[in-house]
């Protein structure tokens, strides 16, 4: 199937392309026979960073509570003062929150990330090609 949609690094229009295809795919796949009932979908280059991007912002939650209770954990071990603790755990969290903030509203892109992952995959495409053509490895 091809769609008149347009792939973009926005996650938003992502998932809208990811849930029309997954909807439809559904639809089709529910009516199938039997033995094509349990099929999947894939898309290719499109949506292969789709799940970088929802697992980022899955979790920037988890990271930024995991580091707040090592942090409170941390700075009430060495103080031993109930209220530095607050303050600091404090302080640290509107530091995070405001840098991710200033990310979202600047509507950065994780470029390093896509950039690392298409060249790997480049390079894994590049050694299985000389495997099969040529004989060889690298």
């Amino acid at each position: 199937m091809y769609t008149k949609i347009r792939s973009s690094s926005s996650h938003a229009k992502i998932t809208q392309i990811y849930y029309t295809l997954s909807n439809f795919s559904d639809t089709l796949l529910s009516t199938a026979p039997i033995g094509l009932s349990h099929g999947f979908w894939g898309a290719y280059p499109d949506l292969v960073l789709y799940d970088i991007q929802s697992a980022l912002e899955r979790g920037v939650y988890y990271s930024v509570s995991v580091s707040l209770g090592i942090t409170m954990a941390m700075m009430f071990l060495t103080s031993l003062n109930f209220i530095i603790t607050i303050y600091a755990t404090i302080t640290i969290m509107l530091v995070i929150m405001s840098t991710v903030a200033c990310l979202v509203c600047t509507d950065c892109t994780i470029t390093i990330i896509y950039e690392n992952v298409y060249i790997r995959y480049m390079w894994i495409q590049m050694k299985q090609s000389m495997e099969t053509d040529k004989g060889f490895s690298i």
